[in-house]
């Protein structure tokens, strides 16, 4: 929140980047959230050495082809979505070109402190799924506004007759890499890409929605005093929803549906509290923000009364989305793994903001 109320500034009122912070965002969460989920399973399973490089280089070319496919279709949907609920005319290229830069960015840097995270914390005796997705998700959304910042400044210094260049220039690279590792990288990265694909006309037609939600809803949030807390709200639950997708998705892999509902009675505990101290730590980070930067603030009490409300209903409709993602998928020959996180956070990150800008309405109001 601090590091969004401090870039929010550089970037207000730029609908090409307001509306891809929670796209790209969401997109960290997904990919990297698939990919701690696999590397999870793969070493409860004993597959392979819990090692930084080995981790990285086994997730490497699958995440980088998603990423860079994934990061320019929901840039033009978003795209698509914002001018027409804005009814307002934005730069398709630019847009583009400032999603697939920071999407870049972000998973080279992101990836290897991923692999780095689940070797340490598996070698160290705990478990990666109650620790992965809330790790992946809290860097992730750490990450996303700076990474878009600077490729907002990047090509915002590009001449604009480059511009359209730059477009087709991304675009064609990404076409390229992923049909090279979908057809070279072996059966692994094909079943991996083949599942992303199944899911991935889902994704385009939703996920664009949460910017255009953002965008749509910046000038309210904002009057409401919610916006700094927006981004953190939907990425601290969509973190817990996902520690319920990956402890689903191991638990279906080791153990089948034999159990489950014992299980997931536990594991809906755990996620339940920990969404308490995850409302609170949100509320409070979240005034000390607006206070150390000077604005009029909300208040405390009002604040931690509309993110706790916003939470349960949040945190109700994750937890459903859960259970009923990965046992679908799994009885559908998919992989948990691949197909159940994606769409896990997908549904965090639509119902996120309405819920967070509704509550606040019922609740100041």
């Amino acid at each position: 929140m601090i590091v969004f109320a401090t870039l929010y500034p550089m970037v207000q009122g730029k609908k090409e980047v307001i509306a891809l912070i929670p796209v790209m965002s969401d997109l960290r969460g997904d990919i990297l959230g698939s990919s701690a989920s696999r590397l999870n399973t793969i070493l409860h399973l004993g597959l392979v050495a819990p090692s930084t490089y080995t981790l990285t280089k086994l997730e490497l070319k699958p995440t980088l082809a998603i990423s860079m496919v994934t990061s320019i279709i929901m840039s033009i949907v978003s795209f698509i979505y914002t001018m027409r609920m804005l009814g307002e005319p934005l730069n398709l290229e630019e847009m583009v070109s400032i999603g697939f830069l920071s999407s870049m960015m972000a998973t080279l840097t992101l990836l290897p402190y991923i692999a780095l995270v689940t070797s340490v914390v598996f070698k160290r005796g705990f478990d990666p799924g109650n620790l992965l997705p809330t790790l992946v998700t809290t860097v992730g959304d750490l990450a996303t506004l700076p990474f878009l910042v600077i490729a907002f400044i990047l090509v915002a210094s590009t001449p604009s007759n480059i511009t359209p260049l730059l477009f087709l220039t991304v675009t064609s690279i990404s076409l390229a890499f992923y049909t090279a590792s979908h057809f070279y990288g072996g059966s692994r990265i094909r079943r991996i890409l083949r599942e992303r694909l199944l899911i991935l006309f889902l994704l385009t037609i939703t996920e664009p929605l949460v910017g255009a939600f953002l965008a749509w809803l910046e000038e309210g949030l904002a009057e409401m005093r919610l916006i700094h807390l927006a981004t953190s709200f939907i990425g601290v639950n969509g973190a817990l929803a996902s520690i319920a997708g990956v402890r689903l998705s191991a638990t279906l892999h080791i153990y089948g549906t034999e159990g489950l509902t014992g299980r997931f009675t536990v594991i809906a505990q755990d996620v339940a509290l920990a969404s308490i101290p995850g409302a609170l730590l949100i509320s409070l980070v979240g005034y000390t923000t607006q206070t150390l930067i000077g604005e009029s603030t909300l208040g405390l009490t009002a604040m931690i009364a509309v993110v706790a409300t916003a939470t349960i209903v949040h945190i109700a409709i994750g937890l459903i989305s859960a259970l009923v993602v990965s046992i679908g998928s799994y009885k559908l020959g998919l992989d948990p793994n691949n197909a159940a996180i994606p769409v896990i956070t997908t549904i965090m990150d639509i119902t996120g903001i309405p819920i967070l800008y509704v509550t606040g309405l019922l609740v100041l109001g």
